[in-house]
């Protein structure tokens, strides 16, 4: 994994995550030598090698305790070659986890790739939020040739992209919903690719912005999920060249068309009918005490994202604040729906025995209900 600005919270997140893959019939990860379309993949992401639970056990050790355990996968640092023989070895899985239009440091580095909004001002930080403009020409070079590097390098078995949409800091009840990006490389890209001219008797950014969403919103929605669809064909076209038996997945936000009139596409550009011509796992990130919702909703959205892409869906939910009695409700209730696994985070809370029997005893059941879960 690239190393990165991170604070607790983006801890909590992304190095933590941990990744529960159930696979059901037809439902094919593994290697060639290894397939099992019964088997269930259970991944941890983000190990924290000194924690507690781990004490006094080297890498070699400390993968054959998760292999007893029946974890089989394992997101981490792709320099960590130890690790990755040693997964190997024990016949599991390396996955990889790349950030794509996200970082503050780059905002330093790079200004102009800090977004713009329909006011004509550049957008706050939000927490420990900093996202990127999409259509920075040497950012999406720079994370092509990232991925391309991942793959040819190292011995990986997957991608997972991240942050692969249009700024929003939307893991909260109420989020901010706001139009991005109208810099100067966005309005000319928009224009020369849809054949839409911004009239010359607007002079301000504030202006043109507003003449755009007034006068072609419905361009200027497709537009931003072209944006976004395009980088994932392009990471689509580099795997198939280079190892096409790994598979393709990305974190999405857990949203509806119907949810903040069609924010999904209009504010974050992801357009999942387009994105599963080129991912093989979706995985929205149902966060659902962090967006005060019910734990019903994380099946409702694991379900209309299956049915919306006919593609693999493995939904992420949090244990950050989760009692172990609610941790087994929320297991319950994935494995109730369409989901083809789980991915939970994070380690520090998951690892401890209490927790970890919650986990072996219920995600063995496949044909759970959820219709009570509240």
């Amino acid at each position: 994994m690239e190393k990165k600005e991170r604070n607790l919270t983006h801890q909590l997140i992304i190095i933590s995550t941990i990744l529960l893959i159930c696979i059901l019939p037809g439902v094919d990860f593994a290697p060639e030598a290894e397939q099992n379309p019964n088997q269930k993949i259970k991944a941890i992401y983000g190990l924290n090698y000194k924690d507690k639970y781990f004490k006094g056990k080297d890498i070699n050790q400390i993968v054959q305790e998760l292999k007893s355990r029946g974890i089989n996968a394992l997101f981490g640092d792709y320099r960590n070659k130890e690790l990755i023989n040693a997964l190997h070895k024990n016949n599991m899985y390396f996955l990889v986890e790349v950030s794509i239009f996200v970082g503050e440091r780059y905002w330093e580095k790079h200004p102009e790739s800090r977004p713009i909004n329909v006011k004509g001002e550049k957008i706050s930080k939000v927490k420990w939020y900093a996202g990127l403009c999409p259509n920075q020409e040497d950012l999406r070079k720079e994370k092509l040739a990232k991925i391309r590097q991942l793959i040819t390098d190292y011995d990986i078995d997957g991608v997972w992209l991240d942050f692969i949409r249009y700024p929003c800091h939307w893991e909260v009840p109420e989020p901010i919903l706001e139009q991005t990006c109208f810099c100067e490389q966005c309005l000319k890209i928009f224009q020369k690719e849809t054949k839409i001219k911004i009239p010359q008797i607007l002079k301000t950014t504030k202006s043109k912005a507003e003449w755009i969403l007034k006068e072609h919103e419905k361009n200027w929605t497709e537009w931003k999920c072209r944006n976004i669809t395009s980088l994932v064909e392009s990471v689509r076209e580099i795997i198939n060249k280079n190892k096409p038996e790994m598979f393709l997945a990305m974190f999405t936000v857990p949203w509806k068309t119907g949810d903040h009139n069609n924010a999904i596409k209009k504010i974050i550009g992801q357009d999942y009918s387009s994105l599963a011509e080129y991912v093989d796992i979706f995985s929205p990130m149902v966060y659902h005490k962090m967006c005060n919702k019910s734990k019903k909703w994380i099946a409702d959205t694991t379900d209309y994202v299956a049915q919306l892409t006919g593609k693999n869906v493995l939904p992420i939910i949090q244990t950050r604040d989760i009692a172990e009695q609610e941790f087994s409700l929320m297991i319950d209730t994935v494995t109730g729906s369409k989901a083809k696994g789980v991915i939970i985070f994070s380690s520090k809370h998951l690892l401890a025995e209490e927790m970890l029997s919650i986990l072996e005893k219920d995600v063995s059941n496949e044909n759970k209900a959820y219709d009570n879960q509240k």
